[in-house]
């Protein structure tokens, strides 16, 4: 698991690799927001919040402590995204802890981008239901995939960096692909 920690951490560390993953889930969630009918400049506000507060290192500390206080102990984009959010919140239907309305930390900034897509304000849309689903099947099907890799590919990082990117391009053409067709 730390061979494929410390590729995620790569390649979110590589500008170009960071900006495509950027742009694709901003238009993936927009997407998701907008089949539901939903105001779509408030999460693409909200994501960029997101964005910039992770991005800002005197945030570091208190993202840790955030994180440890729903049981995410390392604080890199595959324990964040799978364990907490794919798994915990949206697979399992974890509810999301109250925020704190005193400090807009990380676990506030994650959750006004989560918010519309866990609990849409008009309700689900049927195609954006089915978008829902299609999204946390096709997430749960990456990491399975990775998974299922020759443990060589875990011991040579560039290499298991090079197929994690791959396959998650494959996954984002797809999953663009499944909105337009909604």
């Amino acid at each position: 698991m730390l061979a494929l920690r410390e590729s995620f951490h790569s390649l979110l560390t590589q500008d170009t690799t960071k900006n495509f993953l950027l742009v694709a889930g901003r238009m993936i969630l927009s997407g998701l927001v907008q089949l539901n009918q939903a105001d779509v400049s408030s999460i693409s506000t909200s994501f960029n919040r997101l964005v910039s507060y992770t991005e800002d290192p005197a945030h570091r500390a208190g993202i840790e402590r955030e994180l440890a206080s729903v049981n995410i102990h390392h604080t890199n984009f595959l324990d964040i995204v799978y364990d907490f959010i794919i798994l915990g919140v949206m697979k399992n239907n974890a509810a999301l802890p109250p925020q704190n309305k005193q400090e807009q930390g990380f676990l506030d900034h994650l959750f006004k981008v989560l918010e519309p897509i866990l609990t849409p304000p008009t309700g689900w849309q049927p195609c954006a239901k089915m978008f829902q689903e299609v999204l946390q099947v096709q997430l749960i099907k990456l990491l399975d995939s990775i998974l299922d890799l020759d443990e060589s590919t875990f011991s040579q990082a560039d290499v298991l960096s090079a197929v994690l990117f791959s396959r998650l391009e494959g996954i984002i053409q797809e999953l663009l692909g499944d909105l337009d067709g909604c």
